[in-house]
C-alpha cells in the first residue's frame, strides 16, 4: 500500500521545503488539514505492517533463535533432574529395602526375646523398703527425742553451772574480805605486841644501865 498523500509524508515534504534561515513567525505552517478518513486509512496501514511482520518468516526465525536455546536448556535441565530423581529413587528403594530386612530381624529377635516376670520381686523390695523406711521414721523420731532431751538437760546444766559460779564468786568475796578483816586485826595484834615489847625492852635496858651504875659505885 502506497504512503503517498498519508499525513506523515505531507510533514516530511513541508519540513523539507522550510528553510532554516526563515525567522520562526515566517516560516511555512505545517498543519496537517486532518481527515477522520485518512486516520482510519493510517490505523489500517499500521495494523497491516504489524500483523505482516508478526507473520514473516524473519520474525519466526528471530523468536525460534531465541526460544529454541532457553527451551533446549530447560529441557536438559529436566532431564538432569529426572536422571537424578531415579537414582534417588532406587537408592532409596535400596535402603529400605535394607531398613525392612532389619526390621523383619528385629521383630524376630523381639518375639523370641522373653523377658522374666519380676513383679512378685519387685513387689517384695517394695515391700521391705517401706518396712525399712518405717523404722528409720521411728529411729529418726527416737534420736530427736534424744536431743531435745539432751538439750534440755544441757538447757539445766548451763543454769546450774551459772548459778555454781555466782554462788562461789559470792564466797569468795566473802571469804576475801573475812581474810582482809583477819588480816587487819592480825597486823593490829602484831602492832600491839611489838609496843609492849619495845616498852618491856626499853625497861629492861633502864634497869641494866641502873645495876651496871650500881655496881660502879660499889666496885669504887
Amino acid at each position: 500500500m502506497s504512503m503517498k498523500g498519508s499525513p506523515i509524508n505531507w510533514w516530511k515534504e513541508k519540513r523539507q521545503s522550510s528553510h532554516s534561515g526563515i525567522p520562526h513567525a515566517s516560516r511555512p505552517q505545517t498543519a496537517f488539514p486532518w481527515n477522520p478518513d485518512a486516520d482510519r486509512d493510517l490505523s489500517k496501514i499500521v495494523e497491516a505492517a504489524v500483523l505482516s511482520a508478526f507473520e514473516s518468516t524473519a520474525f519466526k526465525i528471530a523468536v525460534a533463535s531465541q526460544v529454541d536455546p532457553a527451551f533446549t536448556r530447560h529441557q536438559e535441565k529436566l532431564n538432569q533432574i529426572k536422571a537424578t530423581g531415579l537414582n534417588l529413587e532406587s537408592v532409596l528403594q535400596g535402603h529400605f529395602g535394607g531398613l525392612k530386612a532389619g526390621h523383619q530381624t528385629l521383630e524376630r529377635r523381639i518375639d523370641e526375646l522373653r523377658i522374666p516376670d519380676y513383679r512378685e520381686e519387685l513387689n517384695e523390695i517394695i515391700s521391705g523398703q517401706g518396712k525399712f523406711l518405717k523404722t528409720f521414721e521411728s529411729r529418726v523420731s527416737a534420736i530427736e527425742s534424744r536431743l531435745e532431751d539432751l538439750d534440755r538437760k544441757t538447757s539445766d546444766l548451763d543454769e546450774s553451772v551459772v548459778n555454781a559460779d555466782l554462788r562461789s564468786a559470792i564466797r569468795f568475796g566473802e571469804i576475801s574480805n573475812e581474810l582482809q578483816d583477819r588480816n587487819t586485826t592480825l597486823n593490829n595484834s602484831i602492832w600491839e605486841v611489838q609496843r609492849e615489847l619495845g616498852k618491856k625492852v626499853d625497861a629492861l635496858q633502864r634497869r641494866v644501865v641502873g645495876a651496871c651504875e650500881e655496881m660502879g659505885k660499889v666496885v669504887r
